[in-house]
C-alpha cells in the first residue's frame, strides 16, 4: 500500500540529485523543480569556464578541445572542480531539504494516538487501530 503523503509530497532522492548535477550542472536542480536555482548553477560553472579558460569556447575540434584541457594549470582544474563540486553538494543539499519539509508537513497535518500512537482519522472520535475513545481522558488524567 502506498503512503498518501507520499503522493502529495514525493520525496526526492538525494543521490540522484548530485549524479544527474554531475552529468550536467543544474540538471539536479531541475530534478527537484528548482527552475531559477538550475538555470544560476548552469550559468555559474559555465561561467567560470569562460572566464577561467576562455580558449575553450574557440575550439574548433575536439582534437583543440583535449589539448585546451591539458594546457590548463591545477590552479584553474581545480577552481571549476570547486564549482562543480560546490553545485552537487547544494543539489543534494536541496534535496534533502525537500524531502525534510514534506515530512514535517505530514507530521503536521497528522495527529497521532495517545495509545499506540498511529495515526488518526480526524472523522471518528477513537482510534481505528486500537480503538481507545480520544473523548475521554487517559489514564494519566486520573492520576492529576
Amino acid at each position: 500500500m502506498s503512503d498518501p503523503a507520499a503522493e502529495e509530497a514525493p520525496r526526492k532522492r538525494p543521490w540522484l540529485a548530485a549524479v544527474l548535477t554531475v552529468l550536467i550542472p543544474g540538471l539536479g536542480h531541475l530534478y527537484l523543480r528548482l527552475w531559477g536555482r538550475a538555470l544560476l548553477w548552469f550559468l555559474v560553472v559555465i561561467g567560470s569556464v569562460f572566464v577561467l579558460v576562455p580558449e575553450w569556447f574557440s575550439a574548433e575540434s575536439l582534437g583543440d578541445l583535449t589539448g585546451i584541457a591539458e594546457g590548463i594549470d591545477p590552479l584553474t582544474s581545480l577552481a571549476l572542480l570547486g564549482m562543480s563540486a560546490l553545485c552537487v553538494v547544494d543539489a543534494y543539499l536541496m534535496a534533502n531539504r525537500h524531502n525534510e519539509r514534506a515530512r514535517r508537513q505530514h507530521d503536521d497535518a497528522t495527529t497521532s494516538c495517545p495509545e499506540c500512537g498511529r495515526e488518526l482519522d480526524g472523522d471518528l472520535d477513537f482510534c481505528h487501530w486500537c480503538t481507545a475513545r480520544l473523548d475521554e481522558p487517559g489514564p494519566d488524567a486520573d492520576a492529576e
